[in-house]
């Protein structure tokens, strides 16, 4: 090989050097994103679930206690549920708090979406006939592209830091983040029937806590 054949044929071998080093990170990118290696993680360590499978009616508003409070202020709560027959007009979800403030995450079979807060009296002027004043929305009623519609499965994540820092994923996307002065960790399953009656699977609930 003559010193002119070598000086061309350097680059060509680096150029395929450069091309299989950058198939090998493709290729090991895609392994660990499917090994769910950069997926969100709860907080702390899984302390109870429950592969609930029944079924809950609801015919106006219910609300039905899942999980006692949580022995940390900082813990994570995921809790899988679909509509299974009836009224799609309809919001269902989680409710955490206490009777002096409270945060409710709902999804709609609809394709809908909402962050609701509860607050004791003296924080508004007008209550209901529990004490507590309507609930603000602090993400109204929306469309969002990562609800599931129809009879299909939403997993429903609320992330809780220091009794007060709250973050909210859907189907492990992340939807909200805020701070809110929950008073207690109380864990319930909250519905809502706006039109007729419906009936909801209530298909797994998981707790994490950190010690």
């Amino acid at each position: 090989m003559t010193q002119h054949e070598k000086s061309h044929g350097s680059p060509q071998r680096i150029l395929i050097g450069v091309a299989l080093l950058l198939l090998i990170i493709t290729l090991l990118a895609i392994g660990l994103i499917s090994a769910g290696v950069f997926d969100p993680r709860p907080l702390g360590r899984l302390s109870y679930r429950d592969e609930l499978n029944r079924q809950v009616a609801v015919v106006d508003e219910l609300q039905e206690q899942l999980l006692e409070r949580p022995s940390s202020d900082e813990f994570s709560v995921r809790l899988g549920a679909s509509l299974s027959s009836g009224n799609s007009d309809i919001g269902f979800g989680l409710k955490i708090g206490d009777t002096l403030s409270s945060i409710i995450v709902a999804v709609s079979p609809l394709g809908y979406v909402t962050i609701m807060e509860h607050l004791v009296p003296d924080k508004a002027l007008e209550t209901d006939s529990q004490g507590f004043n309507d609930p603000e929305h602090l993400l109204p009623w929306q469309t969002w592209p990562h609800v599931e519609d129809g009879t299909t499965s939403n997993e429903i994540w609320v992330d809780i830091k220091d009794s007060k820092l709250v973050s909210v994923r859907i189907n492990r996307e992340l939807l909200w983040t805020g701070a809110l002065p929950l008073d207690g960790t109380d864990i319930e399953f909250w519905a809502e029937s706006y039109d007729a009656p419906a009936v909801i699977d209530l298909d797994y609930i998981e707790l994490y806590v950190t010690p």
